[in-house]
């Protein structure tokens, strides 16, 4: 059973305010010999403090709150890893909170880090929040004037710190390839509307496609959400549409378009090439490696935690964004076109 101040206090006989005063260093009017034997008690006792009332006594919780969008995305999830692991190098403790791309979820997750004294918030926005929660969202973060670092570009309007990928590159990078490669019609598989980080990517593709001369087709545009099962369903659309590659803007969508082709004897990187958007540890894995842009998922996040590290230890607020630049990861999945 862990030792406590009150157990300490018995054994010297002494009030639990009097050892308490001592152990945590405080002013007090104790005569050295009273000290010195609430010390050595203390040790002799393998007594050790809790870490949580020490920071609640000094105004912190040391505790870090992470709203996750999706803890089941592989590219998300390693995100959440890294900051966990870089968190704890500061004595702080991540609390998870797995909003499922739900906007009143993430309301509620931030309510309730913030009611829990959390000294600092990571937030990645979820896919699916209205513009009147993202409000409320906003207008709950800055009340509280709790120190908060954003992992992408979305909800604009807030003042905040924020770690982002240059998505427009990734986007331009993606399609410049395929039609390098030959491919003319190219399908662009997005993520959920009204992101920030899907418009540019998107963006990236028209300015690809304008520069090779190809004018844009709203019918190779097919709007997913990042799942798995959207690139599934994403496919016969795309097949009828007589695509003969897809930009996919995440790797777990172009794990659904995997999926449909195994099922359907389609072969990735011959019958169609598929690029991806992440790069996570399993695109090597696949029975045809995922062509990819690579985000920089360990650098974001490193970079993330010290943005908030440096909020919580000296009360800047001042708004900052750093971006991190795109790269094309070549592989097998995407080839030129089958003439």
């Amino acid at each position: 059973m862990k030792v406590t101040i009150k157990d300490i206090a018995q054994e010297c006989n002494m009030s639990i305010t009097a050892v308490s005063l001592v152990l945590n260093n405080k002013p007090n009017k104790l005569s050295e010999e009273s000290r010195k034997l609430i010390k050595n008690t203390a040790a002799r006792m393998n007594y050790t403090p809790n870490p949580l009332a020490v920071g609640l006594a000094k105004g912190k919780s040391r505790t870090i709150g992470l709203v996750m969008s999706d803890v089941s995305n592989v590219f998300l999830s390693e995100i959440a890893k890294v900051i966990e692991r870089e968190v704890k190098k500061f004595d702080y403790n991540v609390i998870l909170g797995n909003t499922d791309d739900d906007g009143s979820r993430a309301l509620s997750y931030v309510k309730e880090f913030i009611s829990k004294n959390v000294d600092g918030i990571f937030y990645i926005h979820p896919a699916f929040a209205t513009k009147e929660e993202e409000r409320e969202i906003a207008r709950v973060i800055t009340q509280s004037n709790i120190p908060i670092v954003m992992i992408e570009n979305d909800m604009r309007f807030m003042r905040a710190q924020r770690c982002v990928n240059d998505n427009a590159e990734g986007g331009y990078l993606a399609t410049k390839y395929l039609l390098e490669l030959g491919h003319k019609r190219i399908g662009s598989l997005l993520g959920p509307k009204g992101q920030y980080s899907v418009g540019m990517r998107l963006y990236g593709y028209r300015r690809a496609l304008e520069e090779f001369g190809i004018e844009y087709d709203d019918k190779l545009i097919y709007r997913g959400d990042f799942t798995l099962g959207s690139g599934i369903a994403a496919m016969p659309y795309f097949l009828e549409q007589g695509v003969t590659a897809i930009f996919c803007y995440n790797d777990m969508m172009a794990y659904g378009v995997y999926t449909y082709a195994r099922r359907n004897k389609i072969q990735i990187g011959r019958d169609i090439s598929v690029i991806g958007f992440d790069d996570v540890f399993v695109n090597d894995l696949l029975s045809v490696p995922l062509t990819t842009i690579r985000q920089p998922r360990v650098s974001m996040a490193k970079r993330a935690t010290a943005m908030l590290m440096d909020m919580i230890e000296t009360g800047n607020r001042e708004e900052k964004e750093e971006t991190f630049s795109s790269k094309l990861i070549i592989r097998d999945s995407a080839n030129p076109p089958v003439m």
